[in-house]
C-alpha cells in the first residue's frame, strides 16, 4: 500500500500484519520500554492487553485537559481518533506538540476515519495505524466508498438526533458532540459510524 493509495498519507515505512493486537502490541513492547500514556478511551480488546498503563492518565480526559502532562515519563502515546464508540477526537496537533518536546513517539489508530478523511501523518503523528479488514477493503473502490460514508453517517447522526426515542447520538461531524471542533479542524469527512443511546 503506498502513500498514494491511502490519500497521498506521507507514508514512509508501511507495515502489514495479520492480527490488530498484534500490531498494537509490536509498538508498544518494542522498542519502549518505559511509561506508555493511551488516551482515557480506547477499544476494549486493545486496552485488556496493557491493564497496567490505561489506568494512570493524566492527559486527554475529555476535556482535553494536558496540565498534568508535563510531569509525566512518556515515550509514547497512543490514541484512538475518533474513538470507538464514542467517536471523541483527539487533537492531533497538540498532542504531536507536547509529545515531541518531551522526546515521545505519537502513534494514532485512525481506523474510523481512514487515510482519506484524516490524514495523521501530515498533523505531526509517528506512526498511524489502519485495520485492512474495516474500512480500507478494496483499495480501488475505497474514495466512493468514504464519500458516501460520510454523506450516509452525517444524515443518519442528523435523523437519530431528532428522534424523540434518541437520548444522545455521538457523531463526530454534530455540533452537538464534544469534539466537533477538532474532528471539523483535522478531517475532511466525519465517516459512516455512528453510535446512539436511547431513552430507557
Amino acid at each position: 500500500m503506498t502513500g498514494q493509495n491511502l490519500g497521498q498519507n506521507h507514508t514512509g515505512t508501511t507495515r502489514m500484519q495479520q492480527h490488530g493486537h498484534g500490531s498494537v502490541t509490536s509498538h508498544f513492547h518494542k522498542p519502549f520500554a518505559d511509561h506508555k500514556p493511551f488516551a482515557d478511551q480506547l477499544a476494549s480488546a486493545k486496552g485488556d492487553l496493557h491493564p497496567q498503563v490505561t489506568i494512570a492518565m493524566p492527559i486527554l480526559h475529555p476535556t482535553y485537559n494536558t496540565d498534568g502532562f508535563m510531569f509525566v515519563q512518556v515515550s509514547l502515546f497512543f490514541a484512538e481518533s475518533p474513538t470507538n464508540p464514542f467517536l471523541r477526537c483527539v487533537d492531533i496537533e497538540l498532542v504531536t506538540k507536547l509529545c515531541h518536546e518531551k522526546g515521545a513517539i505519537v502513534c494514532i489508530d485512525g481506523t474510523f476515519a481512514t487515510p482519506l478523511n484524516q490524514k495523521a501523518l501530515s498533523l505531526g503523528a509517528d506512526i498511524v495505524l489502519h485495520s485492512a479488514t474495516k474500512m480500507l477493503r478494496m483499495l480501488k473502490t475505497l474514495h466512493l466508498r468514504v464519500h458516501q460514508q460520510n454523506s450516509t453517517g452525517q444524515i443518519m447522526a442528523q435523523v437519530l438526533e431528532a428522534h424523540p426515542k434518541v437520548k444522545r447520538v455521538y457523531y463526530p461531524g454534530l455540533k452537538s458532540h464534544p469534539g466537533y471542533h477538532i474532528a471539523k479542524k483535522q478531517m475532511t469527512g466525519f465517516g459512516g459510524v455512528v453510535s446512539f443511546e436511547t431513552e430507557t
